[in-house]
């Protein structure tokens, strides 16, 4: 099973979190509706408009990052993308997010439950036809609390964000 690096970890961290918590909606927010039908997003286009809502910069420099091979540059082109979310190179909202992860770093990681680990570590060795039903249930399974009080309130703080509750279904 491949190693996750604290680079990638970092990266799908500071993806979601940039943008998850650049504001919340109400809990009580609908979905979002069309003139023709009311649909809900399924988690992985929750996810694309997540990604969508990053600057284009920062979505163009960690797809490169996750297209490099492991090793030396990598790790240097992630250390380079960091200094520049830190430095405002992305805007504000991700110089503020990035500040604060620099002061949380590794508290992300060493915060998760083992049990919410383990599934992470599961869907990393996921062959990629599976990950996306893993991914559902590794959701639901943090909103029903399964994970623990703590990794429940970040769920759900996640599902009612702007971001999440804008998404609109294809």
């Amino acid at each position: 099973m491949a190693r996750i690096t604290k680079w990638s970890w970092a990266a799908g961290i500071a993806g979601v979190a940039l943008v998850v918590g650049a504001g919340v909606a109400p809990a009580s927010a609908a979905p979002v509706t069309t003139a023709e039908t009311v649909q809900e997003c399924d988690f992985g286009q929750h996810l694309v408009e997540v990604w969508a809502a990053l600057p284009e910069s920062l979505r163009t420099d960690l797809s490169t990052l996750k297209k490099m091979e492991p090793g030396a540059e990598r790790r240097a082109e992630g250390k380079r993308i960091a200094e520049k979310a830190r430095d405002g190179g992305y805007g504000e909202k991700v110089e503020k997010r990035a500040e604060w992860m620099l002061a949380h770093r590794g508290d992300l990681a060493a915060a998760l439950p083992a049990e919410l680990k383990a599934d992470l570590k599961e869907l990393k060795g996921a062959a990629p036809e599976e990950r996306r039903e893993l991914v559902k249930e590794i959701a639901q399974n943090a909103l029903d609390g399964d994970y623990g009080k703590r990794a429940k309130k970040v769920a759900e703080k996640v599902e009612q964000s702007e971001v999440w509750q804008e998404c609109v279904a294809d």
